[in-house]
């Protein structure tokens, strides 16, 4: 599926992760669905390393990469435009849930007299038919970070969103 991997910070340290033995469909930063409804099936676009016994141990669902549209790089921001598709094998293989776009912009700020770097990832999604995919509340789906894994330990990272949130807030 469609992530952001390997994120570094302005200093050259690695913030993200990718396919750790505990969680291997967790890849850097991306946007999955993870408690979904379309029609009777419920495909889970979060823990796409999972199979489906059931199923045979197919894959029941996922996000696939379609294609690039653009993609830009100079001395101050570089970007892309990338097409993917969330799809439910649960049924038949191949159905089409959702069309994303991902239009993704970086550049290096100073902010607060600290340096930066910036990602603005802007994901669009449109149902791919006339069925919409419902996304009952669920304590977690939309946009994931994979942080690198030497934070694993609890006590070896400290996390503060802007609006002042920690870890556990």
């Amino acid at each position: 599926g469609a992530h952001l991997h390997p994120v570094f910070s302005p200093g050259g340290k690695l913030v993200t992760g990718s396919h750790q033995p505990d969680h291997p469909w967790q890849r850097g930063i991306w946007i999955a669905w993870t408690k979904t409804e379309f029609g009777d099936s419920h495909p889970d676009f979060w823990n796409m390393g999972k199979t489906d016994a059931k199923n045979g141990d197919s894959l029941p669902a996922e996000v696939r990469f379609v294609k690039l549209d653009k993609s830009w790089s100079g001395p101050k921001n570089a970007g892309f435009i990338s097409q993917h598709e969330f799809l439910d094998h649960s049924h038949a293989p191949g159905q089409k849930v959702l069309n994303e776009t991902w239009e993704v912009a970086v550049s290096r700020q100073t902010l607060n007299g600290m340096l930066a770097n910036v990602i603005d990832l802007a994901s669009t999604q449109t149902c791919a038919t006339d069925m919409p995919l419902k996304l009952p509340k669920y304590h977690y789906g939309g946009l994931g970070v994979r942080g690198n894994p030497q934070w694993n330990t609890v006590d070896a990272v400290t996390m503060l969103t802007s609006e002042g949130h920690d870890r556990k807030s």
